[in-house]
């Protein structure tokens, strides 16, 4: 049975990361061609945002009260939710953090 692994990368300098980022790509979509002989590992998915952070927020908010719905919405709405510190910087408008 396969195990699996997740990194989240934190980019500093997009420019400095394009061509680390290139092989990951390159990568996935290796890993999507079937072949005839099977790879020791494989990228099975790739996401342009933290999505360890996401399940996180989206867990605090299940603890909220009559809100939490809505809550969660703006959590799976949103695009940079790795820059989110906390709950509080969904509050405001959606798709927008406060600091």
């Amino acid at each position: 049975m396969p195990r699996h692994l997740t990194v989240v990368y934190t980019i500093h300098d997009d420019a400095l990361f394009e061509d680390e980022q290139q092989k990951i790509f390159e990568r996935f979509r290796q890993s999507a061609c079937p072949c005839s002989e099977a790879e020791p590992w494989t990228i099975t998915a790739v996401s342009s945002d933290h999505e360890i952070r996401r399940l996180e927020l989206i867990e605090q908010a299940l603890e909220q009260g009559d809100d939490r719905t809505e809550l969660i919405a703006r959590i799976l709405g949103q695009i940079d939710i790795g820059n989110a510190e906390d709950l509080q910087a969904l509050q405001g408008t959606p798709g927008v953090l406060q600091c």
